[in-house]
C-alpha cells in the first residue's frame, strides 16, 4: 500500500509500529469514514456475558453500556441481528441495584446518552435480544458465528461480530461471568467461521488484539483472519470512562465513544474538502463515488484515532487500539454506495435523551478529560510514602479494619481503576463497606490482602534480582501503569519479555473469595525486566529464573493451605460430594 500503515495497524500478522520501537508515521488524510461499515445484506452477531448482578453501572456495566449504544445504533440495519446477553434488559433496569433504571454512554463530565431505558424498550427503539445463561453463552455464541458464517458466504454477504466483555492474556474472551481462568478463544472462533467468509470483529476486551497477531509465547496461535477492531493491543487493558465522582457508575468504554463519535458525526475535522469547492453540506456517500470520494480501510482506522484524540479525551495517548484488515486488504475500498449513510447514525444518536452533566465545576475542571478542558488534571495517587503505606495498611490487617483497608487501597494502583478488572474490583470493594455481610466484608479483606501480598512480593522480586522499578515508584502499588503505555515502545524486547512472562507459568491466579484477576503483578514485572535491558539470551535466562521463584513460592502456598485445618476438611467434603476418593493428607 502507499500510505504509511496506521499506528495500531497490523500487517503480516505483527502490530505497527514494530516492537523495535520504530515511530508510526500514520496516514495524513482521507475523504469519508464510516466505523463499522453496515450494509443492507450485512448480518450481526454480538455476545456479552454480563447477568443481573454484574451488568450494573458501579461494577462492570459499562461492557452493557457499549453493547445498548451499538444496538441502538445498528437497529434496523443489514439483514439479520443476534443479541446475545444473559442479563434481561428488564430485570436488569428493575434491580435492587442503584444507578440501574438507565444505562448512560459517554464521558460522565460531559453530556451523556442514555442507551438502555425503559422508555427506548417499550417504544422498540433497541433490536430485541436473546437472553442466554451464562454458562451456556460461549458455545451458543459459537452456533450462532456458525449458521450466520454459512449464511453469510452463500448469500455474498458480510458478518459483522461483537464482543463486549473482558479478555485475559493468552487471549481468552471471558464470555462466560463465573470463569475468571478460561474463555472463548481464537481458535474457536476460526473453526466457527465457515471459510471464505468476510468477517469483522469489534471488541472492547483487554488483550484483544491478540486476535490479529502473532505472539512468541503460544507457537500454536494462528491469528483470526478477519477485519479486526480492538480496544487494546496484546499486552494492555482495555480502558473505560473514568467512574461518576457523584454517582460511582461507569458510562462504556473510550474505545465505544471514539468508534461511536466517528460513526455519528459528519463535520469538519474528519472531512478534507477541496478549497474550490462550494460551501454546501458534504455527502458523504454519493451514488458513484469518485477515486477521491473512496476511503482505504486504513484511513478508517485513522479517523477513530484522531476523534479520540480531538474529540473524546485528553488521554487519547494511553489507548492502544489495534486494527487489522481481512487478507491484509487495506487498499480496499469500504464506503461504497451500498453502505448506510453516516446521517442515519448522526440522526439516530440526536435523538437519544440527553442527559447533562449536573456535579460540581470544581471537579469538572480538574478531572474532565475532554480535549476542550485545558485544566484537567486527572487524578492524584495516595500522599504517604511507601513506608508509611506499608506500616498503615499492615495495622490494619492485623485488626481487620475491613472499611478503612478499602479506603486506603483503592487510593493505590493509579491507571488501574478504570481499565480491565478495575470496575468491578473496586464495585465490589466498595459495595461490601456499605452494608455488606460478613461474608462479603470478608471476601473484600480477601481482595486486598491478595493484591497487596503480590504486590510486596513484585517489589521483593525486584530488589532480588536487582531490576529497575518501573516509573521510579517505590512499590509496584504505586506504580503508575498508565504511563507505561508510553514508555515501553522505548524498549526494543518489550514484546518478547511480555510474551514470555505471559503464560500459565508466572500466572498467580486468585482463589473464589479474593476477587478478579490482578494483573498488575505481571504488567510491573514485565516492566521491570524490560527496563534491564539486557542482551536478548540473558534475558530469557532472567525470566526462566523468575518462572521458577514463583514456582517455588506457588509450592509454598500450595501447601501452607493444604495445612490449614479447615481448608483441609472443606476439600474432603468437596471430594466426597464429588464421588471422588479422598487420600490421607
Amino acid at each position: 500500500m502507499s500510505a504509511p500503515l496506521v499506528s495500531g495497524g497490523v500487517l503480516n500478522q505483527t502490530r505497527y509500529p514494530p516492537s523495535d520501537g520504530s515511530p508510526a508515521v500514520p496516514s495524513t488524510s482521507f475523504i469519508t469514514h464510516t466505523v463499522p461499515v453496515i450494509y443492507e445484506n450485512s448480518i450481526i452477531v454480538a455476545a456479552s456475558h454480563l447477568n443481573v448482578n454484574q451488568g450494573h453501572l458501579c461494577a462492570d456495566g459499562w461492557f452493557l453500556s457499549d453493547f445498548y449504544a451499538f444496538n441502538y445504533l445498528l437497529k434496523g440495519l443489514g439483514e439479520t441481528q443476534t443479541w446475545l446477553i444473559a442479563a434481561d434488559p428488564q430485570k436488569l433496569l428493575r434491580s435492587d441495584h442503584p444507578h440501574t433504571k438507565k444505562y448512560l454512554h459517554g464521558n460522565p463530565h460531559q453530556s451523556r446518552k442514555v442507551v438502555l431505558s425503559e422508555d427506548l424498550l417499550d417504544r422498540d427503539e433497541l433490536t430485541p435480544v436473546t437472553v442466554v445463561k451464562n454458562t451456556e453463552m460461549i458455545p451458543r455464541f459459537l452456533k450462532e458465528v456458525r449458521q450466520q458464517s454459512e449464511i453469510a458466504v452463500k448469500q455474498s454477504a458480510p458478518l459483522v461480530l461483537f464482543l463486549f466483555c473482558h479478555g485475559l492474556e493468552n487471549f481468552s474472551f471471558l464470555l462466560d461471568c463465573g470463569q475468571q481462568r478460561k474463555g472463548l478463544s481464537p481458535t474457536q472462533i476460526k473453526e466457527a467461521i465457515e471459510p471464505g467468509c468476510r468477517t469483522t470483529l469489534i471488541t472492547t476486551a483487554c488483550h484483544s488484539s491478540g486476535w490479529a497477531v502473532r505472539t512468541l509465547r503460544i507457537p500454536s496461535h494462528v491469528p483470526l483472519n478477519a477485519t479486526v477492531m480492538a480496544a487494546a493491543e496484546a499486552d494492555a487493558q482495555s480502558n473505560s470512562w473514568h467512574k461518576s465522582l457523584k454517582s460511582g457508575r461507569v458510562f462504556g468504554s473510550i474505545f465505544a465513544s471514539s468508534v461511536i463519535e466517528a460513526l455519528t458525526s459528519t463535520t469538519s475535522p474528519l472531512l478534507v474538502v477541496e478549497a474550490s469547492e462550494p460551501s454546501k453540506e458534504v455527502e458523504l456517500q454519493p451514488e458513484n463515488p469518485t477515486p477521491r470520494q473512496t476511503a482505504t480501510y486504513n484511513t478508517l482506522c485513522q479517523s477513530i484515532l484522531n476523534v479520540c484524540r480531538d474529540r473524546v479525551t485528553r488521554l487519547w495517548q494511553f489507548q492502544t487500539f489495534t486494527f487489522s484488515a481481512q487478507h491484509n486488504a487495506w487498499a480496499h475500498s469500504w464506503t461504497g454506495r451500498t453502505g448506510i449513510p453516516l446521517s442515519h447514525f448522526e440522526e439516530r444518536w440526536k435523538a437519544l435523551e440527553t442527559v447533562p452533566y449536573t456535579g460540581s465545576y470544581q471537579n469538572k475542571s480538574y478531572m474532565d478529560p475532554d480535549p476542550s478542558n485545558p485544566a484537567f488534571q486527572g487524578s492524584a495517587g495516595p500522599s504517604m510514602t511507601a513506608g508509611e503505606l506499608t506500616d498503615e495498611m499492615t495495622a490494619l490487617m492485623v485488626r481487620n479494619r475491613v472499611s478503612k483497608m478499602v479506603d486506603l487501597f483503592l487510593q493505590t494502583c493509579p491507571g488501574d481503576w478504570d481499565s480491565g478488572f478495575g470496575p468491578l474490583t473496586r464495585s465490589e470493594l466498595q459495595s461490601a463497606v456499605k452494608g455488606g455481610s460478613e461474608q462479603e466484608l470478608n471476601k473484600a479483606s480477601g481482595c486486598i490482602c491478595f493484591r497487596w501480598e503480590l504486590g510486596l512480593y513484585a517489589d521483593q522480586l525486584v530488589e532480588e534480582f536487582a531490576l529497575p522499578r518501573p516509573g521510579g515508584a517505590e512499590m509496584c502499588v504505586l506504580w503508575d501503569s498508565q504511563q507505561w503505555v508510553l514508555e515501553k515502545r522505548k524498549y526494543k524486547l518489550n514484546g518478547l519479555v511480555w510474551d514470555l512472562l505471559s503464560g500459565d507459568g508466572f500466572t498467580l491466579f486468585p482463589a473464589g473469595g479474593q476477587g478478579p484477576p490482578f494483573t498488575r503483578f505481571r504488567r510491573y514485572m514485565a516492566a521491570a525486566v524490560t527496563m534491564k535491558e539486557l542482551p536478548e539470551d540473558e534475558t530469557k535466562v532472567l525470566v526462566a529464573k523468575l518462572i521458577d521463584r514463583l514456582a517455588e513460592v506457588r509450592e509454598f502456598m500450595k501447601q501452607r493451605a493444604i495445612d490449614e485445618p479447615g481448608i483441609r476438611e472443606n476439600a474432603r467434603q468437596w471430594l466426597k460430594e464429588i464421588g471422588r476418593k479422598v487420600r490421607a493428607l
